[in-house]
C-alpha cells in the first residue's frame, strides 16, 4: 500500500521520481525502489515523506482512508508565487548573492515593512 500511495502522491504533485528524490534528499533509484515495493522507508523517512505531502503516516501505510489533501506543498506555493511576480524573482536573485547575515537583515527589513503596511 505504501508504494501505491507514494506514487499517487508524487504523480498528483506532478513530480518525477528524480524531482521527489531531490526534494527529500534521496536518489531517483531510492524513490523507484519505494514505488516498486523493493524497499521500505525507515520511520524517519516515513515522517519526512508524510510531512512533505501533508498526509499522515497512517495514510502512507494504508491504515487510513483519508483523501489526499489538496493543499499545495510549501515548495509548490513558493514556486507559484515566484512564477507570478517578477519583483519577487528579482528579490530572490539579489538575496542569493548576499551573506547569511545580510539575508537576515533583508528578512528583518521586509518583515518590518510588512508590519508598517498593516498599520
Amino acid at each position: 500500500m505504501f508504494a501505491e500511495n507514494l506514487k499517487k502522491l508524487r504523480t498528483n504533485h506532478k513530480l518525477s521520481q528524480e524531482e521527489l528524490g531531490l526534494i527529500l534528499g534521496y536518489s531517483r533509484t531510492a524513490v523507484s525502489a519505494y514505488e516498486l515495493s523493493r524497499n521500505e522507508p525507515s520511520f524517519d523517512d516515513l515522517k519526512k515523506i508524510s510531512a512533505y505531502f501533508n498526509v499522515s503516516t497512517d495514510y502512507l501505510l494504508g491504515n487510513e482512508n483519508e483523501d489526499i489533501k489538496t493543499r499545495p506543498s510549501e515548495d509548490e506555493r513558493v514556486l507559484k508565487m515566484l512564477s507570478e511576480s517578477d519583483d519577487l524573482r528579482k528579490l530572490v536573485d539579489l538575496a542569493a548573492n548576499l551573506s547569511d547575515s545580510q539575508q537576515a537583515e533583508l528578512v528583518s527589513y521586509v518583515a518590518w515593512k510588512a508590519s508598517e503596511l498593516e498599520k
